[in-house]
C-alpha cells in the first residue's frame, strides 16, 4: 500500500510541475547531464572533444558537449560547465513513419526546408525537433527546452 501512495504522489508531482521535464533520451537531457552521465548510463568511452558520435543499438547517435564558458564582450553558447551535453542527434537505423510516432503532433510546428522532401517538426517547448524525409524520421534532436533559456550567455554589451 505504501508502494502504490509513492506512485501516486510522483505521478501527481509530474502532472502538477511538468515544465520541470524537459526532453531528454535514455535519461541524458541537454543542458543539465554532463559527460560522465553519457559515459555511464550508454556503457561508452567519450574522446574529451565538443563531439563524439557512438552506435548505440544500431541507431548512430551524436552527442555534442559544452567546450566553452560565457567569457568576454559577446559570449556564446550556454552558462554551464563544461563538459555539460548541449545536444543530441539519433540517426535511428529502422525506418520509422512519422505517422507511428507517440508523440502529440499538435505540440510540433512544421518547418519547411531547402532539401527538397525533407520536414523538420520542431517542439520548442520540450527541445525535441525531427527531421523527416517524405514521411520517413531521419533523425531526432534532443536540445535546449524553452524553461533552459535562462542558462544561454548574456552579451555585456
Amino acid at each position: 500500500m505504501r508502494q502504490l501512495y509513492l506512485a501516486m504522489f510522483i505521478c501527481a508531482y509530474m502532472l502538477i510541475d511538468s515544465d520541470v521535464w524537459a526532453m531528454d533520451w535514455r535519461g541524458i537531457t541537454p543542458l543539465h547531464s554532463t559527460r560522465t552521465d553519457v559515459e555511464r548510463i550508454l556503457g561508452v568511452k567519450t574522446s574529451g572533444k565538443s563531439y563524439d558520435q557512438f552506435i548505440i543499438d544500431g541507431d548512430r547517435v551524436s552527442v555534442l558537449f559544452s567546450t566553452t564558458r560565457c567569457e568576454g564582450e559577446n559570449p556564446r553558447g550556454y552558462n554551464v560547465p563544461l563538459g555539460t551535453v548541449l545536444e543530441i542527434i539519433v540517426f535511428p537505423k529502422k525506418v520509422i513513419p512519422i505517422s507511428s510516432l507517440d508523440l502529440d503532433m499538435n505540440t510540433f510546428k512544421l518547418v519547411y526546408t531547402d532539401s527538397e522532401g525533407e520536414l523538420s517538426y520542431e517542439n520548442n517547448e520540450d527541445g525535441l525537433y525531427i527531421t523527416a524525409i517524405s514521411g520517413q524520421v531521419r533523425a531526432f534532436t534532443y536540445g535546449r527546452a524553452s524553461k533552459d533559456r535562462q542558462l544561454l550567455c548574456q552579451s555585456k554589451n
